[in-house]
């Protein structure tokens, strides 16, 4: 577990002869990144013995986990000079409303609910909600897993009404798409390109903003095939959609077509 010595910073301009009560979403927002399931689960995680890196950290410092409270997720850390008289007003201390995460559940809260599906690059939703995700963000899918028992992220997103269907932290940039539960706009993608390549119609109309909304996800995805033919094959007027918006698709169109057409003549270049 990285970046023990901040969190231990941390303790360390606490007064050391008072309690210092912490919820772990407060500690993962001190460390910058999200702490294993275990550490919501099991008490022994934070009191276990020092050949734990993370519980030999602050043991080193003079500190220790004098009380876990589980249900509320939260630690109480003091030294040896405090008494068990002086834990008791602090183990019983509400829990704060707010969280680390909750900018993230603000900003999808405020997307239209028109909008069923939002697919962004991690760097467009760290501008989005003005703060830098955790590394392990872009190092672990997990960590964009729909775990709202254990993971404080996915309780930001799931209460603003939306789930994880994809991330793609290989792709430059990572990707991750959310979409609003019972909505599956990549399976809605791959359905209709199979159909306008068969040539049969489509069971549903795809007005102007829904395809431009596909195309965009079809890029950002690097599914350039299904982009293409969604723009080239699906019928319906783009005249609906304003000018910025139709200069956005044909972007998108051009990209998809550029990629396609990259690819295409890399794998059919004669051999020597």
């Amino acid at each position: 577990m990285e970046g023990w010595a901040a969190f231990v910073d941390h303790l360390n301009r606490q007064d050391r002869a008072k309690p210092a009560p912490l919820f772990v979403f407060q500690i993962e927002e001190i460390l910058g990144q999200s702490l294993p399931a275990d550490a919501r689960k099991r008490r022994a995680w934070w009191t276990g013995a020092a050949r734990f890196a993370h519980v030999a950290a602050w043991q080193r410092q003079g500190w220790r986990a004098a009380s876990v409270r589980l249900q509320d997720e939260l630690v109480v850390f003091c030294t040896d000079t405090v008494t068990q008289e002086e834990m008791e007003p602090w183990l019983n201390v509400d829990k704060p409303r707010r969280g680390c995460y909750d900018s993230l559940a603000d900003f999808l809260a405020c997307v239209p609910m028109v909008q069923q599906q939002l697919a962004l690059s991690l760097d467009e939703l760290e501008e989005r909600i003005g703060r830098d995700l955790p590394k392990s963000a872009r190092r672990l899918s997990e960590w964009w897993a729909n775990a709202t028992d254990t993971h404080s992220q996915a309780k930001a997103w799931s209460s603003a009404g939306w789930e994880v269907c994809a991330v793609f932290l290989e792709a430059q940039p990572a990707v991750v798409v959310l979409r609003r539960p019972g909505c599956d706009p990549i399976r809605r993608i791959s359905e209709a390109v199979g159909l306008l390549l068969t040539g049969r119609a489509l069971p549903y109309r795809l007005d102007e903003t829904d395809l431009a909304r596909l195309i965009r996800l079809c890029k950002l995805l690097g599914w350039y095939f299904e982009g293409t033919v969604l723009y080239e094959r699906a019928s319906g007027s783009r005249a609906g959609l304003s000018e910025a918006d139709q200069a956005e698709i044909e972007e998108d169109y051009s990209v998809c077509k550029r990629e396609l057409n990259r690819f295409r003549a890399i794998h059919t270049e004669p051999e020597e």
